[in-house]
């Protein structure tokens, strides 16, 4: 007769199976490069934009 206590039992639970990950992670994002291209013609625009501004305003004075 069993005591009837947690973890008591003949063993005919369930056993967690054996888990294999995967050899590569899934991809699940997006590419980065034109997101990063677009920034950095941004910034070199912004610059040239800058610079054209002091340039005119040099020559005004």
């Amino acid at each position: 007769m069993s005591s009837g206590g947690a973890g008591s039992g003949d063993g005919g639970g369930t056993i967690a199976g054996h888990f294999t990950p995967p050899e590569e992670l899934p991809f699940t994002g997006t590419d980065a490069l034109p997101l990063v291209a677009l920034g950095l013609t941004a910034i070199a625009a912004g610059g040239a934009a800058v610079a054209m501004t002091r340039r005119r305003e040099a020559e005004e004075s």
